[in-house]
């Protein structure tokens, strides 16, 4: 009879460890079973390479079931980052979900630069979900838009511990616009120059797509005339240039956003092109040949552009885009 009760103990004891190492395994960011587990990557970028441990630093993420509605969201901030850092959802069912993420390269739990809506579980859609860019009372933007990544995921659960990698894409972009003399005689200043560009894409949806037509103007958040300090004598070659800073939401190649310089001495245009177009133009090292112009777009986001102007004259012979130098002589801006 000893016996038994032994070898019955021996198995309990074994089946309870099973069970512990089951339920073990199933623990992951503070849940207490298993789940639908989710990572994040951003490697849609100019250099293919994974960046989100180093540029996100807040993640919005919303969980909607195979009818749209809103099942569960989740906001966490870098400080709760680490490695293989994961989100895990539970006490779902097998079947179809959407995921929904919004990521910020702020800290902050509120968007300084764009508006999301509020929404509820149980109540709200996908098609609620849906982020506005903040600007004044005249349509205008002159802030500089924090980092803002969209990333969607369709899941088809099956129950069972599963793990699914969104894959993030950075909505906005900047700009440093450098406007240089074309000769040594030609005077630049910072007062003398406005520049925009014009757009109708400040209104994304939950897939970072255009929600409706929404009319913006962006125009630089700093605009200054920098001077070489080291120059000795006015006639020493590009001693001074006027250097602006601006931001943009996710250009649409199809949507011609155009940017515009303007000399406000004669009031003249000097500069009116589009901006998706003239950007595309980079089809040599950056602009890969697998890539379409928008897939070229989303990828990069910083652009250094350099005009020549001379007197109220742009210069088409010579236009510098992050580093590569093309001309517009003959082409219809």
């Amino acid at each position: 009879m000893k016996r038994k009760a032994l070898g019955r103990n021996i198995v309990s004891c074994i089946l309870l460890a099973v069970v512990i190492m089951a339920m073990s395994s199933c623990i992951k960011d503070n849940q207490d079973d298993c789940g639908l587990s989710v990572r994040f990557q951003y490697t849609y970028n100019i250099k293919d390479a994974d960046v989100f441990p180093t540029e996100v630093k807040s993640v919005n993420l919303w969980l909607f079931d195979q009818d749209g509605k809103l099942l569960d969201m989740f906001q966490d901030s870098k400080d709760h980052f680490g490695s293989g850092y994961e989100k895990t959802f539970t006490g779902l069912k097998a079947g179809k979900y959407t995921l929904v993420c919004f990521t910020r390269d702020q800290e902050e739990a509120d968007s300084k630069s764009f508006i999301l809506p509020k929404l509820t579980v149980g109540v709200s859609t996908l098609k609620d979900l849906n982020i506005r860019l903040n600007r004044n009372a005249d349509n205008t933007c002159n802030s500089e838009i924090e980092g803002l990544y969209n990333g969607t995921l369709d899941v088809d659960y099956s129950g069972h511990p599963q793990t699914v990698t969104v894959n993030l894409m950075k909505m906005t972009k900047r700009f440093r616009v450098i406007i240089m003399p074309y000769t040594t005689t030609d005077s630049l200043s910072a007062d003398d120059f406005s520049l925009t560009v014009k757009d109708a894409a400040g209104w994304l949806d939950y897939k970072g797509d255009q929600y409706q037509t929404d009319s913006i103007t962006y125009v630089p958040y700093s605009m200054e005339t920098v001077s070489d300090p080291s120059a000795t004598s006015p006639d020493d070659p590009a001693t001074h240039a006027v250097v602006a800073d601006m931001s943009t939401s996710r250009l649409f190649y199809d949507t011609n956003p155009r940017l515009v310089l303007k000399d406000k001495r004669s009031d003249k245009v000097i500069l009116n092109l589009n901006l998706t177009w003239f950007l595309s133009l980079q089809d040599i090292g950056e602009h890969r040949s697998g890539w379409s112009d928008q897939e070229y777009l989303d990828r990069q986001d910083f652009y250094a552009v350099t005009f020549f102007v001379q007197e109220d004259i742009f210069m088409k012979t010579k236009v510098i885009v992050n580093g590569w130098t093309i001309s517009l002589d003959d082409v219809d801006l």
